[in-house]
C-alpha cells in the first residue's frame, strides 16, 4: 500500500509486492489529497488523512481494502491541525495522535478507540511538540516538544492516567531528531545533538534515562540521524542519515548501536518506513535526479535491496542533464554546498552559455538533496541550468551552519545569495545577462528579499507562498512557535525593529525585475494577502508582474492541474522576459 499522484493528486494505492510491475489499483479517490494511509493492526482496513483544498485540517478516515466503503472516524472539526497517528502493534483498537487547535499554543494528545467513537484528550502540552511513538500494547507514549530548534524535550505520558514525565534532556538543551520505543519497551532511541555532544543516537532506559548505548553519527561531517524505525523483533534500528545534499541508510544494532550494515543506495534522497511483522525487512522510498521515487524492501540481515514496485514511464528520457554537488567560497571563509543541474546540450550549442534559475529550498531548517525535482527537470528540458543552493541556515551541514543565519545574522544568508550569482557568472555555462532567482515559502522570502538587495544582479524572480511581513508571520503563527521563531528571525514585540527591516514589504521599492508570484487560496500558514500586498505595491510602481492563485491549494502546489498551469505559465513568463 502506497501513496501515488498518478491520477492529478496524492491519493492511496495497494499493489502485489512480488509483482513489481503489475498494475496498482486506486483505493481512495475523493478528490483530495491523502497525506498519510497505513494499514490497519488487524489488516481489514486501510486508515488515512485527508484536507480539504490543502488547508492543513487532516480528518482521520477507514477504508475497506477495495475502497467501497469510507468511514469519517473524527469529528468533522475544522479547527483542529492533526498530526501523523500511532497504531500500537497489539493494541488494534486503539489510535494515538496529537494535534493543535488552530489559535492556540498547545499540543494535545489523543487516544481514539476505534469502534466506540470515543476520543479522549489524555495530556495536553504548553509547548509545540508530536506524538511520536507509543509502546507495542499503547500503553505508553513519547511525546517530543518542540520550544526551538535547539531546545526540544522528550517526555513519556501514561496513556490511563495522562501522567507526564521528562524524560531526555536530564540537564541543558538539545536539538532532537527523532524518538522511539525500542520492540519491548524497556528503550528509547533518542536520535539528538547537544552543544557539548555532536549528532548521536542514544539507547536510554526507559525506567531510568540511564544511557545504555550509544552510536556517534560522525560521517560525513555535519550529518545528522533524521529517521529511525526499530524492528519488531528487537534485533534492528534502521537509520536515515541527513547529509545535506543528499541521504544514507545504515542498519544498527539494537543492544548495542553498532552499526552492522550501510545500505547501497544511489545518490538522492531516502524515506525510511516501518519494519515488517517479522522484522525481516523494511521499506524505502528513492528518489534520484533522473527518475521519480520508486519504492524499495531492504532485508535486515543482508542490507540487499529489491524493487516493490517499477512504474511504466513512457516518454520519461535519462541521462538530460549532468548533476554535480560543489561547495563554493562565502564571503566570511565559510563554505555554501551546491546543487548543480545542467542541461546536456547538442554538439553545435555546447559552448553556449545558458539562463540559469537560482532555486532556493524552504525552511530554513532544511536542505535542498539531490533528487527528482520537477522544477529542475522542467526547467533543465527547457534549456536552463538549475542551481540549487544549500545557503547558511541549512541542515544536515553541522550545528553552526545551521545557526548561521539566525536573527541579525540573516543579512549573511542574503550575501550567500550573491556569492552564488558571482560564482555562477563565473562559469561558461551561466550567461550572467540572465539570472533568475526562485523559491517558495522560506525560498520565496529570500527571492523577495536578495531581488530588493540586489536589483542588479538579478533578471527575473519567481515567488511562491512567501512571508511579506516577519513580525506579522510569527505573530499569527502563535505563541507556541513563538521561542522558536524568536531564536531563527527574532521576537516580534522585543526586536520588531529587526524584523521591519527582514521583511521583504521594506524592500519592494527596490525591486526591478519582472516577478512571477504564486499563492495557494486556502494557504493557512502565510495567507494569500500577503502575496496581494507584494502584486500590489509592485504593480503600482510599474514593476512586470504575473500573479497565479491555485484553487483549492494550501501552503502547497498539489494538484496535477494546478502545476501544469504553474509551469506553462512560469515558462512563458521567462520567455517573455528573458530577451
Amino acid at each position: 500500500m502506497f501513496r501515488s499522484t498518478r491520477d492529478g493528486i496524492p491519493e492511496v494505492y495497494v499493489s502485489d509486492v512480488n509483482s513489481p510491475r503489475s498494475p496498482a489499483r486506486r483505493v481512495t479517490c475523493a478528490g483530495e489529497r491523502v497525506a498519510w494511509a497505513a494499514f490497519a493492526r488487524d489488516g481489514a482496513s486501510i486508515l488515512f488523512l485527508r484536507d480539504e483544498g490543502g488547508n492543513q485540517r487532516f480528518r482521520l478516515f477507514r477504508t475497506s481494502l477495495d475502497g467501497s466503503a469510507v468511514e469519517l472516524l473524527t469529528p468533522d472539526d475544522t479547527t483542529i491541525y492533526r498530526h501523523i497517528p500511532i497504531l500500537p502493534r497489539t493494541n488494534p483498537a486503539r489510535i494515538v495522535y496529537s494535534a493543535r487547535l488552530a489559535g492556540s499554543p498547545s499540543t494535545r494528545v489523543i487516544v481514539h478507540a476505534i469502534g466506540d467513537d470515543g476520543q479522549r484528550v489524555i495530556y495536553e502540552d504548553p509547548f509545540a511538540g508530536t506524538c511520536v511513538d507509543t509502546t507495542e500494547d499503547g500503553s505508553r507514549a513519547l511525546f517530543l516538544r518542540n520550544a526551538s530548534l535547539v531546545d526540544s524535550m522528550v517526555l513519556e505520558i501514561d496513556l490511563e492516567t495522562g501522567a507526564a514525565r521528562p524524560v531526555f534532556p536530564r540537564t541543558g538543551e538539545a536539538t532532537i531528531a527523532c524518538v522511539a520505543y525500542s520492540a519491548d519497551g524497556t528503550a528509547m532511541f533518542v536520535a539528538c545533538e547537544t552543544h557539548l555532544d555532536g549528532p548521536c543516537l542514544l539507547a536510554l532506559d526507559a525506567s531510568t534515562g540511564e544511557i545504555k548505548a550509544t552510536h556517534r553519527q560522525e560521517v560525513p561531517a555535519g550529518s545528522f540521524i533524521s529517521r529511525l524505525v526499530v524492528s519488531p523483533d528487537g534485533h534492528s534500528v534502521a537509520i536515515r542519515v541527513d547529509a545535506g545534499s543528499h541521504s544514507d541508510l545504515h542498519i544498527l544494532d539494537a543492544k548495542t548501536l553498532t552499526s552492522r550494515i550501510q545500505v547501497a543506495t544511489l545518490l538522492g534522497g531516502i524515506e525510511l518506513y516501518p519494519f515488517s511483522d517479522d522484522g525481516r525487512y523494511f521499506a524505502i522510498s528513492q528518489s534520484v535526479p533522473d527518475h521519480p521515487v520508486e519504492l524499495f524492501l531492504v532485508d535486515a540481515s543482508t542490507g540487499a535491496v529489491r524493487p516493490l514496485r517499477m512504474e511504466p514511464r513512457p516518454g520519461l528520457e535519462t541521462d538530460t542533464m549532468a548533476v554535480s554537488i560543489h561547495r563554493i567560497p562565502a564571503f566570511d571563509g565559510l563554505e555554501i554546498p551546491v546543487n548543480l543541474y545542467v542541461p546536456k546540450q547538442s554538439p553545435s550549442s555546447a559552448a553556449s552559455p545558458l539562463a540559469t534559475i537560482v532555486l532556493i529550498h524552504g525552511g530554513p531548517a532544511a536542505s535542498a538533496q539531490v533528487r527528482w525535482n520537477p522544477a529542475a527537470r522542467f526547467f533543465t528540458s527547457l534549456g536552463y541550468v538549475v542551481i540549487e543552493p544549500n545557503i547558511r541556515g541549512s541542515i544536515g551541514f553541522g550545528r553552526a551552519y545551521a545557526m548561521a543565519d539566525d536573527r541579525e545574522k540573516r543579512w549573511n544568508a542574503f550575501r550567500d545569495v550573491e556569492s552564488i550569482h558571482a560564482w555562477a557568472a563565473h562559469h561558461s555555462f551561466c550567461d550572467p545577462r540572465r539570472m533568475i532567482l526562485m523559491g517558495g515559502s522560506y525560498g520565496g522570502y529570500v527571492t523577495l528579499m536578495s531581488l530588493g538587495l540586489q536589483p542588479a544582479l538579478w533578471r527575473a524572480g519567481i515567488s511562491l507562498f512567501a512571508m511579506a511581513d516577519l513580525r506579522k508571520y510569527v505573530r499569527l503563527l502563535g505563541p507556541g512557535a513563538r521561542k522558536a521563531l524568536a531564536e531563527e528571525f527574532g521576537d516580534p514585540e522585543a526586536d520588531a525593529e529587526l524584523l521591519a527591516e527582514l521583511s521583504p514589504i521594506r524592500r519592494l521599492e527596490k525591486i526591478v525585475a519582472p516577478l512571477f508570484v504564486y499563492a495557494g487560496e486556502n494557504d493557512p500558514q502565510v495567507g494569500r494577502r500577503d502575496s496581494d500586498s507584494i502584486v500590489r505595491v509592485l504593480k503600482d510602481r510599474g514593476v512586470p508582474v504575473e500573479y497565479m492563485v491555485g484553487a483549492n491549494e494550501g501552503h502547497s502546489m498539489e494538484r496535477r492541474e494546478t502545476q501544469v498551469m504553474f509551469f506553462m505559465r512560469a515558462a512563458r513568463f521567462l520567455s517573455e522576459h528573458l530577451q
